[in-house]
């Protein structure tokens, strides 16, 4: 009797190896099917409203309402000549190709702006346009396809001193 009970428990593991494998599939690869079912449900409604918005846009050409607008443009794309520049900046370049610097911009003080518990501030005339600045700022101009960089240097009483690169020369405006 217990050379039966102990072949008995000898073979019990194969059995329950047996059962193991019959038990199917686990949550995880159900998951993983229900998500496929789905996915392809959701690629069958969008090929479906692609063809009813093709249908609807020949329906209204042939009828000659209202046609759809072209997309607008990427406001976050650069232009060219902004690549341009930016290319250039890359590689070191602030020459053109054959070694001469930018025209230097026009640059003229409009005014000191100081006013009690804040730094001082100044306000540039650059090519026109008037720019306000503090001290150790940058300001970054495009001419010809090349960059120039305005920086502040100091703030005094009754001037100012700015750093004009690529020309690598400091004006002193009163």
């Amino acid at each position: 009797m217990k050379r039966l009970a102990l072949l008995w428990l000898l073979s019990l593991p194969a059995w329950a190896e047996d059962d193991l494998l019959k038990v199917g599939k686990t949550p995880a690869e159900k998951l993983d099917e229900k998500t496929a079912k789905a996915k392809d449900n959701v690629d069958k409604a969008l090929a479906t409203l692609k063809r009813k918005k093709a249908a609807t846009t020949a329906a209204l050409f042939a009828l000659g309402g209202p046609q759809p607008a072209a997309p607008l443009p990427d406001p976050t794309a650069p232009d060219e000549t902004f690549q341009q520049t930016f290319r250039t900046l890359l590689r070191g370049q602030s020459q053109g190709g054959d070694g001469t610097l930018p025209p230097m911009p026009d640059i003229k003080l409009a005014a000191l702006v100081r006013k009690p518990q804040i730094p001082p501030a100044v306000l540039l005339k650059i090519d026109g346009q008037v720019v306000m600045a503090e001290s150790g700022e940058e300001i970054s101009l495009i001419r010809e396809g090349r960059a120039i960089q305005v920086r502040v240097q100091e703030i005094g009483e009754d001037s100012v001193r700015l750093l004009v690169i690529p020309h690598n020369e400091l004006l002193t405006l009163h």
